[in-house]
């Protein structure tokens, strides 16, 4: 397939041909957790006693980045140690995320999520998550979104020393599940993301319903505005 040949009207039967293993990113394409990450980071500012002129303007450059990026990028973090950070970063988080009601986390679903897993599960396909953020939240976040059960497994930003844009986690990925690139479909949503996933070589569908800008055409195969209108 061309890249930038963005098909419309794609079903999810058409995706999964010839295709072994579904990936997904989690940040953004299974859950709209940029408000929640942007909160757990405004407590951690507040705890380091640091002010955000914009905080609009920050959440829309960081969106997709890794944390370790976002640390790297902006010398008030270094008031701790890198992994002083992430720990705290991410237990404020985890807190955040195990506090949500039931309805809270229907709202930031992506719409149609628990009927593409039974698809493709119903399909035998494999579902492996592949992520910028640690294999703790995406633990956390996998079980209060009640998918947890049907990971065949997740990776995590400390499972490659390159993340993402980088292709290296999906790399990883097909190596150790043994596959080749053309067998896999990986669902993202950010810049990074899709960047990683088309260098990667598998067949890049993007998820557009919680992204604020969207990826160079060129990374993208196929596309839709959620995983409801695959169907």
């Amino acid at each position: 397939m061309i890249a930038g040949e963005v098909m419309a009207n794609y079903l999810i039967k058409d995706l999964i041909k010839n295709k072994k293993v579904v990936f997904f990113d989690l940040d953004g394409t299974l859950i709209n957790s940029e408000e929640l990450h942007f909160h757990a980071l405004k407590k951690l500012f507040i705890k380091l006693e640091v002010e955000i002129k914009n905080p609009e303007e920050f959440a829309q450059i960081n969106h997709g980045l890794p944390d370790k990026t976002i640390y790297s990028n902006y010398s008030f973090l270094h008031k701790i140690s890198l992994k002083e950070y992430l720990n705290q970063k991410n237990q404020i988080l985890a807190d955040l995320i195990n506090n949500l009601s039931h309805n809270e986390i229907e709202k930031i679903t992506t719409r149609g999520l628990h009927n593409i897993f039974n698809f493709l599960k119903q399909n035998n396909m494999k579902l492996v998550v592949v992520s910028a953020s640690t294999r703790f939240i995406i633990e956390t976040s996998l079980k209060a979104l009640g998918i947890f059960e049907y990971i065949e497994t997740y990776f995590g930003e400390e499972d490659t020393y390159l993340s993402k844009p980088f292709p290296s986690p999906y790399l990883n990925a097909f190596r150790i599940l043994n596959i080749q690139s053309s067998s896999a479909l990986i669902f993202e949503d950010s810049h990074p993301g899709t960047k990683a996933a088309f260098l990667s070589g598998g067949h890049v569908h993007h998820i557009s319903c919680f992204c604020p800008t969207s990826p160079l055409q060129s990374y993208i195969h196929s596309s839709s505005v959620d995983f409801l209108s695959l169907f």
